[in-house]
């Protein structure tokens, strides 16, 4: 395949006629995933950063089509005193906000896909140490083409992963329901019983502009409440997560991808869940329930109603994202993997990196298998105490 080059953009403004084509180009794409459409990493960039360390690479076939689109970050990690290095990412990566990443990449040309990448890498060497693609799902075609190109250049590569569960959805919600344990199905008619018995109870979605910042409000409180009777803080403590979702909302709702339900019960809301339907599957990525009412049993009523919903609409995948809570498997959910990808140049500061990331996870696995698990639970805490800075993802 002749191609044209590289070409490199700093900020979303450039992109020009490819930014008004990028979502074309991600439904097109080897892995495409709500993650990388324009009105998710747009949002997620005006939210999070000042847009001053954007980075993306685009290579082009002769005709003047992409067939590589790799929208970057460069941030800056301080490993040790004195030893800072610049960390490339996927644009959406390190807030926790964001699963199923990738590179936008034809799928008729993912050799040429990789390999331009690493052109591009060497090209702009001198903006960073140290490459993490996180959060790919497993059975993605970049992986061992990404692994290939390293391997073949020399650079050093590292491999680690983190769960993934989603759910394969049945023809009908006669085939679903049958598929869920005999307990699970009791659990679920008892806590409907106890909810409608109890209360009048509406479901509604939000689908309306104006809705929106009320929903999203209300979405907030219920997520804040249910994560501060646990003790902890709650995912929308961080100013900057509750811009980013006032940001991604309406665009996704225009574009007819956002599916945000609210389950209401005597005229309050005590429940909400906040999906996207994408291509075939339904993403849940919020959800907040009432805690005063967690003996009803909110937010597995509204799960119960979404995922029905999804099966009527003919969804593929209710799709969890990350994280290994059992509960997720009581729904059905497949143990799937999330993977994620570092590498550096050989003899490079990020090649010494990882070198010593390698090495100490070595010792770790070696001390555990040697030494009693008092001592080891000491270690853990002592770690944990003054480990030098804190990782955005688990090595699984």
């Amino acid at each position: 395949m002749r191609t044209r080059g590289l070409e490199t953009f700093r900020s979303w403004d450039e992109l020009g006629k490819l930014g008004e084509r990028w979502d074309q180009f991600v439904a097109q794409c080897t892995d495409p995933s709500v993650f990388l459409t324009r009105e998710w990493l747009v949002s997620w960039s005006e939210a999070y950063t000042d847009g001053s360390n954007l980075l993306i690479l685009v290579a082009r076939r002769n005709d003047g089509e992409p067939f590589l689109i790799a929208p970057l970050q460069i941030v800056q990690r301080r490993v040790l005193p004195g030893f800072t290095l610049n960390v490339l990412r996927l644009v959406g990566d390190g807030s926790f906000d964001s699963d199923s990443l990738n590179l936008i990449a034809d799928p008729n040309h993912v050799e040429e896909a990789a390999a331009a990448f690493l052109d591009g890498l060497e090209e702009h060497r001198s903006c960073w140490d140290l490459v993490e693609l996180n959060a790919l799902v497993e059975e993605s075609v970049m992986i061992p083409a990404l692994q290939q190109e390293f391997s073949r250049r020399g650079w050093i590569c590292q491999m680690s992963y983190a769960p993934h569960r989603r759910i394969l959805l049945p023809e009908s919600w006669e085939a679903y329901w049958a598929s869920l344990s005999s307990n699970m199905r009791m659990s679920l008619k008892k806590q409907r019983r106890r909810l409608e018995s109890a209360h009048k109870v509406r479901i509604w979605r939000c689908d309306r502009a104006e809705q929106l910042p009320e929903a999203l409000n209300q979405l907030f409180r219920l997520n804040s409440q249910l994560w501060q009777a646990r003790g902890q803080s709650g995912s929308f403590s961080v100013p900057q997560r509750r811009d980013f979702y006032y940001r991604f909302a309406p665009r996704m709702l225009e574009r007819g991808w956002l599916d945000f339900w609210l389950l209401d019960a005597d005229d309050r809301t005590i429940a909400a869940e906040l999906d996207f339907r994408y291509a075939d599957t339904q993403v849940n990525l919020m959800i907040g329930y009432d805690p005063e009412c967690a003996a009803l049993s909110p937010g597995n009523f509204l799960r119960a109603y979404v995922i029905r919903d999804s099966i009527e609409r003919r969804m593929r995948f209710y799709d969890f994202l990350g994280g290994g809570d059992e509960y997720k498997l009581r729904w059905g959910a497949r143990e799937q993997k999330y993977v994620h990808l570092r590498a550096a140049r050989s003899r490079s500061r990020g090649a010494v990196y990882l070198n010593l990331a390698d090495s100490t996870a070595r010792g770790k696995e070696w001390l555990r298998a040697h030494i009693p698990n008092s001592a080891w639970e000491f270690f853990r805490r002592t770690y944990r105490r003054f480990r030098p800075y804190r990782k955005e993802w688990s090595d699984g």
